[in-house]
């Protein structure tokens, strides 16, 4: 599942605010934020980033699965697919946070 993509060229938030409980599927390096997609402000772009895909394991929304692209994570694919992680909406703009190790 992807967001959807808004008439004034904004993504709108598949997710309502809160905090999920989430599990890391996979992971997709890029060079720099351009090369998603979804690149943030001009300061970010030219940061690593990673393509995560998520998916929600506990409460209303268990099962769903999404991809957020996250920027400054340490590690890669080896180091996160597979472990949990913290995904917060907060008005309608998603942050995440990897547990690994």
């Amino acid at each position: 599942m992807t967001d959807p993509l808004l008439p004034d060229g904004t993504f709108g938030a598949i997710l309502p605010d809160g905090t999920y409980n989430a599990f890391v599927l996979d992971c997709v390096e890029s060079s720099t934020t351009s090369d998603n997609e979804a690149a943030g402000p001009a300061s970010l772009t030219d940061r690593p980033s990673s393509t995560l895909t998520l998916a929600i394991v506990t409460g209303e929304h268990k099962g769903e699965t999404l991809d957020v692209v996250a920027v400054g994570l340490e590690g890669g694919f080896a180091e996160l697919v597979g472990v949990p992680a913290t995904l917060v909406v907060h008005e309608g703009t998603p942050s995440v946070t990897v547990e690994a190790d």
